[in-house]
């Protein structure tokens, strides 16, 4: 009668799980490959799995298999499936076959955090909580945020190598997906240590590219919790718009003030002195955004709020039509942060070779690619 009674606390508890993860019987077996009768028997604590099977699905969960075979383990919560993650969040603006792409983005990520935890890499993420964007003035609270990260970075002056930066330093892998909706420019989403921004194919200029990696990492540094996913479907370098939202308008703060601090713009101006002439200001914004790799929008407004142009007019008429764009700042690279990561991984004995196929998505008999 024991066994039996153990046997129905393993499978309550799987239950349990299970549907903390958001995840019907059917889409539990799938994942893990098994028959969806023998996970409901087991539920039911009329049948059991073998440990391969269980090691299968506390994989899907996400949480010690220790759970599943054993009445004395301490109950950990079940980590949310990417998939379901998504499903279950219904995100603005994007299609199905993006969700579905940004789910395998956050597969990706997750394995690039662990990686990154084998190899004792850096990860500035950790320094920061969520918190609602205040109603009041959140502009000044992404300018804040983002000059507390500068002094974390270490870093003064034009930022450079931001994409580079953003996997190195905070942990989170960055990747090009063609969304089939090109409006949309970028999407940040987390799934516990798993982190990832996404960066439209439509982004081509240099300086939006910036743009649009500050402001995701914004999300992820302020907005994003344990599961979490944000798109941004405007044109986020110019999209500083009343009608924003509190958490757009801190992040489109952050975001310029972190590529373009207060003080590396004061060496290249001088003291704020709020310009009325449209020429004048059309000559401040090309000066700074020249200098840090920003577009005339996102420049020009940065600008107002730092108190060098004086009105909203005189911005809009000086960005309207601005000059070549500002570029030698990024490259992007040619492997994206998990290849290069399972590179340095091996290098140090860090992983298997084994293991590694198994990070690349690659069967047991291919040939690793060179990575170099």
């Amino acid at each position: 009668m024991e066994a039996v009674g153990a046997l129905s606390e393993l499978g309550r508890r799987l239950r349990s799980r299970r549907e903390e993860a958001g995840l019907a019987v059917d889409d539990l077996a799938k994942a893990s490959g098994l028959a969806a009768a023998a996970v409901s028997k087991y539920e039911q604590g009329a049948g059991n799995l073998g440990v391969a099977s269980l090691l299968r699905v506390a994989s899907v969960l996400g949480i010690p298999v220790g759970e599943l075979v054993s009445t004395g383990q301490r109950e950990t919560k079940a980590r949310v499936n990417p998939t379901v993650l998504l499903r279950t969040r219904r995100v603005a603006s994007l299609h199905p076959k993006d969700e579905e792409a940004l789910a395998k983005a956050v597969q990706r990520a997750t394995a690039f955090s662990r990686l990154g935890q084998l190899l004792s890499a850096e990860n500035l993420s950790s320094d920061f909580a969520p918190s609602p964007a205040p109603e009041y003035k959140p502009y000044d609270a992404g300018y804040f945020s983002a000059t507390r990260t500068r002094l974390l970075i270490g870093r003064a002056g034009p930022l450079r190598s931001l994409w580079r930066l953003i996997e190195e330093r905070f942990n989170i892998l960055v990747v090009r997906l063609k969304f089939v909706n090109p409006a949309v420019e970028g999407a940040a989403a987390r799934s516990g240590s798993g982190r990832v921004i996404c960066v439209g194919a439509a982004v081509t200029s240099e300086a939006r590219c910036r743009f649009v990696l500050a402001h995701e990492l914004a999300h992820h540094l302020l907005d994003l919790g344990e599961d979490d996913v944000r798109a941004d479907d405007r044109p986020l370098d110019g999209g500083f718009s009343l009608e924003n939202p509190p958490d757009e308008k801190r992040a489109n703060a952050f975001a310029a003030m972190l590529l373009a601090p207060r003080d590396a713009v004061r060496l290249v101006l001088g003291e704020p002195r709020s310009e009325h002439s449209i020429d004048s200001a059309r000559e401040l914004v090309e000066r700074s955004r020249v200098e840090f790799g920003l577009s005339a929008p996102a420049m020009g407004w940065h600008l107002l709020n730092l108190g060098y142009i004086a009105h909203e007019e005189v911005v809009r008429a000086a960005t309207a039509a601005a000059a070549k764009e500002a570029a030698g700042f990024e490259e992007e690279p040619r492997l994206d942060g998990l290849e290069r990561r399972v590179r340095e991984a091996l290098a140090k004995d860090v992983i298997s070779a084994g293991r590694a196929r198994e990070v690349l998505g690659l069967s047991p008999h291919e040939e690793i690619p060179d990575l170099g």
